[in-house]
C-alpha cells in the first residue's frame, strides 16, 4: 500500500502545478508522517513540457534513467541522487 499511496499522491500533486522536487517532497512529508515501519521507496518523477521538449526531473535514490534518442542511448545526470522517500 505504500508505494501505491507515493504514485497517486505524485500525480495528484503534480496537476497543481509544482516542479518535480517539491512534489517529491510533499510525498515525502506525507508518507514520513505515518511510517511506523519504516519502509522506503524510490523514485525518479519527471514533467515533460512537449512544446519545448524539455524534461524538468528529481532522483529520489533511483537508479539513473536511460534516454534513447537518434543518437543512441545516454544516461541523463549521472551525478545527481537524492534521498530516498519515506525518511524525514
Amino acid at each position: 500500500m505504500y508505494q501505491p499511496t507515493g504514485v497517486g499522491d505524485s500525480f495528484r500533486i503534480a496537476s497543481y502545478g509544482l516542479p518535480p522536487s517539491k512534489i517529491i517532497e510533499v510525498v515525502n512529508n506525507r508518507l514520513s508522517r505515518y511510517n511506523e515501519d519504516d519502509l522506503t521507496l524510490s523514485a525518479w518523477f519527471g514533467i515533460y513540457e512537449i512544446s519545448t521538449g524539455r524534461v524538468t526531473a528529481v532522483n529520489a535514490g533511483h537508479e539513473c534513467p536511460l534516454m534513447v534518442s537518434g543518437d543512441g542511448l545516454k544516461e541523463i545526470d549521472k551525478d545527481i541522487c537524492g534521498f530516498i522517500i519515506g525518511n524525514d
